[in-house]
């Protein structure tokens, strides 16, 4: 019959469509603690709260085609009794919860029905944070070893003479001579006709 805090936030949502998916949740008994959890370190935006909110819609959407089964048997329960005339209907779906859902629903009051609750800041914030790692260890890697291209690029403009930032100095004809054995290529030729011009000039006597 499915989860029953998912069952519970699913009729939430379908008997109050202005209350958010994560308030509706709240409601059926899931918390945060939960929700926020990543469920796939390689795809830290996939959290809780993303994986349920993904089934509730594909329930939701697909809810008056579903087969009479399962789930869909429950929620139709819980719905049965959210519009019946129970005075303690919401405690009987709910329970402890209840007294949170009026507080969601006073809130929601100047929600219209076509309100749409997708907040992406945390999803935002991961993906942010995922970036600034990868930053971070791109940045290490060209520490040490072989140069940059940064490093070979400003080289091959003539910055000489002082410690680049990031790396050890490279002149010229280091930074020649590393483009012609690893890269090859355009990046080869491009080297290769440098070092002809830069030999071209120095065949002029400019005393």
């Amino acid at each position: 019959q499915g989860r029953p805090e998912i069952n519970k936030a699913i009729a939430c949502k379908m008997k109050w469509p202005n209350l958010s998916l994560r308030e509706c949740m709240h409601v059926g008994g899931l918390r945060d603690d939960e929700l926020d959890a990543v469920k796939d370190q390689k795809h830290t935006w996939r959290t809780g709260y993303v994986v349920v909110k993904d089934f509730m819609k594909q329930k939701i959407k697909g809810y008056e085609g579903a087969r009479r089964t399962g789930s869909r048997v429950e929620i139709e329960r819980l719905l049965g009794i959210l519009s019946g005339d129970d005075e303690d209907r919401l405690e009987q779906v709910f329970g402890e919860n209840c007294d949170l859902l009026v507080d969601y629903l006073k809130a929601a009051e100047g929600r219209g029905p076509d309100w749409t609750e997708e907040r992406t800041v945390r999803r935002k914030r991961k993906r942010a944070e995922e970036e600034k790692v990868q930053t971070e260890e791109e940045g290490e890697s060209d520490e040490g070893g072989e140069p940059s291209r940064r490093e070979t690029a400003s080289a091959l403009m003539g910055i000489s003479g002082g410690p680049i930032e990031g790396g050890s100095p490279w002149r010229r004809a280091d930074a020649i001579e590393h483009l012609e054995q690893q890269h090859g290529g355009p990046h080869g030729r491009v080297a290769s006709n440098m070092q002809r011009f830069t030999n071209w000039m120095e065949s002029f006597d400019m005393t």
